[in-house]
């Protein structure tokens, strides 16, 4: 009996020896077919351990399924060493401008080093552009994309209840459509230093549509922020593939619209702006958050042993440009 267990676990183990095998074969196979072989960058280890993976204008909470099925990079991207400057760097971008003009103007007038994203076709947004305009203020196109919350195949609509906000790209776009929803945005905010997406913990995930939205930045010579409302987005890889300068979202200020637990995150990001050279913050155009900021200042953050940048600066200081 024992003799006859013996046998069968021998054939059992050749058998998943064999069936490894073709598998290993077959894989191999795919990666040389059309007689290309892809050299694959693995960039998982670039994934920012932030725990913040919701749409915050609509409350969703985004997957987290761990890493996104195709996490590797087609192409050989240079690697950006960390920011080693006297003091580390800190860049605060204020989303969701374009809404009300009283709250930006204050804002305006702190004199802070501030990057604005602006949401198109608000009742404010061109106002609010000239203005950053006529003030040397580096702004971003606060573009909307499809969260996991909405419907596909409403792209430019809204819902006839008024129960989720219209996005501009969504997952299964085509190249054309995604062009042709991109194009009036960035001609209507012409001068925009980049673009990073409002919402759109459904739209960055997929390959696909990303890859179009970057080629038409890359066109146009545009900087790229992923928001990262999502774990499991690829924007920031399909800007790197596009060979785009990019960077992501390293941590959200004002996930609780309370002054002192704004201010209590601010100080979370200093240690880690400290910890890795530099670091990327995204808050709102909220009332609470612009309470922290008229309370913020330069010598205030110096104080604290970083530097406050825009994004322009921080892309030049760290080699981009």
């Amino acid at each position: 009996m024992s003799k006859k267990i013996g046998r069968l676990t021998v054939l059992s183990l050749l058998g998943f020896c064999v069936g490894l095998i073709f598998a290993v074969t077959a894989f191999y196979t795919a990666e040389q077919r059309n007689g290309v072989s892809y050299a694959r960058l693995d960039i998982s280890h670039d994934i920012l351990d932030i725990s913040h993976d919701i749409d915050y204008t609509s409350g969703a909470v985004s997957a987290d399924g761990g890493v996104s099925a195709d996490n590797t990079v087609r192409r050989a991207v240079k690697t950006r060493a960390p920011y080693r400057g006297d003091k580390a760097l800190l860049a605060i971008v204020l989303d969701d401008c374009g809404g009300n003009m009283e709250l930006a103007r204050e804002v305006r007038d702190m004199k802070l080093p501030l990057t604005w994203a602006v949401i198109p076709n608000l009742r404010y947004s061109r106002a609010t552009v000239s203005m950053l305009k006529e003030n040397d203020i580096p702004f971003l196109v606060h573009f909307p994309m499809q969260a996991l919350p909405d419907p596909d195949g409403f792209a430019g609509k809204k819902s006839p209840k008024g129960d989720y906000r219209y996005y501009y790209v969504g997952v299964g776009m085509s190249e054309k459509e995604v062009r042709d929803a991109m194009i009036p945005v960035l001609d209507s905010m012409e001068g925009a230093f980049g673009l990073n997406n409002h919402r759109g913990s459904k739209a960055t995930e997929e390959w696909a549509v990303m890859r179009h939205v970057m080629k038409v930045l890359s066109e146009r010579g545009l900087f790229f922020l992923d928001s990262s409302t999502t774990r499991n987005s690829v924007a920031y890889k399909a800007a790197l593939e596009e060979e785009l300068a990019a960077r992501k979202n390293g941590h959200f200020l004002d996930n609780e619209s309370n002054r002192t637990k704004i201010a209590k995150q601010f100080d979370i990001a200093v240690t880690m702006a400290k910890k890795r050279g530099s670091l990327i913050v995204i808050c709102h155009l909220r009332p609470e958050t612009v309470a922290f900021l008229r309370s913020l200042s330069a010598d205030g953050a110096g104080r604290k042993g970083i530097r406050l940048v825009t994004l322009p600066e921080l892309v030049k200081l760290e080699g981009d440009y």
